[in-house]
């Protein structure tokens, strides 16, 4: 049975599979992960190898050996980077050598066809893909200038410090909205109620919710809309004080009135965050990025400012991918 985000952030906050799993004898050390090599991969973070083999052989031979190009900008004052980062379900090689750099204060766009590696490398930044059975990483991640791979650091602390919102809502079903919000913070050992109160109350705020639920702190999470619900995830989140917030398609199961609001939510927490958001839909990372990357077969085609990368892109295939010649 697999297992749900909401099970899996608790176990990460109590403590599970905090240990560092590189193989530090090898020359290209490589991230294992924690739970071992059995079990059932996730369907919907592995590439499925035949469509992509097809896409190739359909390509034009002009556009078949795609040179990324340009791997992101040159490496500057980055809040989180990747620097020839690699990830396998197994022996599916998902991310390819990917260096790239996300700014503070900005919104960035991973846009690109499924299965191309996008929830792999938002994954890969805090070190959840290594909690998936069978999966590895080698290269390296930085965040704020230090290693988040290395054997010294905890993985726990990296996903508190850059949390993750996740495609559907998902709030814990037996605790109260105040309960929710509050659940990283007890679980980190805070019992001082009006720290608590107040770290709720600024994180509901934060995440724009918290005129609408201020009356029903007590009601159950699972209680509220879906955009609502997200909304309070998103509260979750930020209630641990991150300093990168990673978003996985956090709008593609709610309408169009709750995509608003959550968009609108982004445009404002780029204020005190960096964030990063995984989107299918074209026009919203037009409408909430400052930067976009796009992948295609687990590698980085193009990276720039979001104007300039649907506008005038620098590569054939980006061109196809933003006009929607495929994908």
């Amino acid at each position: 049975m697999e297992a749900s985000p909401a099970t899996i952030r608790l176990c990460e906050t109590t403590g599970l599979g905090s240990r560092s799993c590189a193989d530090h004898h090898s020359p290209h050390p490589q991230h294992y992960s924690q739970t071992g090599h059995q079990g059932k991969i996730w369907h919907d973070e592995v590439t499925n190898v035949t469509v992509e083999l097809l896409i190739e052989k359909l390509k034009p031979e002009n556009e078949k050996r795609v040179e990324p190009a340009s791997q992101g900008e040159p490496m500057g004052p980055f809040k989180i980077r990747a620097e020839k980062l690699n990830a396998w379900f197994g022996q599916n090689h998902v991310l390819k050598d990917i260096s790239i750099g996300f700014r503070e204060n900005e919104v960035t766009a991973i846009i690109g066809p499924s299965g191309c590696g996008k929830s792999t490398l938002i994954r890969c930044l805090n070190r959840m893909h290594e909690l998936v059975p069978g999966a590895r990483t080698s290269g390296s991640v930085f965040l704020d200038g230090a290693e988040i791979y290395s054997k010294h650091v905890d993985a726990v602390q990296v996903r508190r410090t850059v949390g993750m919102v996740f495609q559907k809502p998902n709030p814990f079903p037996t605790m109260s909205v105040y309960d929710n919000v509050a659940a990283g913070l007890k679980l980190n050992g805070m019992r001082n109620q009006r720290k608590l109160d107040e770290a709720v109350l600024n994180s509901l705020k934060k995440a724009a919710l918290w005129d609408e639920v201020k009356d029903d702190l007590d009601k159950s999470g699972v209680s509220l809309s879906g955009g609502q619900q997200q909304r309070l995830c998103i509260a979750r989140a930020l209630a641990v004080e991150p300093k990168v917030i990673l978003m996985d398609e956090p709008c593609s199961a709610l309408d169009p009135i709750a995509t608003a609001k959550i968009e609108e939510l982004i445009a404002s927490l780029k204020e005190q965050y960096t964030v990063v958001i995984v989107t299918h839909n074209m026009q919203q990372a037009a409408r909430v990025s400052d930067r976009t990357a796009f992948l295609y077969l687990g590698q980085v085609i193009e990276y720039g400012e979001t104007t300039h990368l649907f506008e005038n892109p620098a590569q054939e295939l980006t061109e196809r991918y933003v006009t929607g010649k495929f994908g």
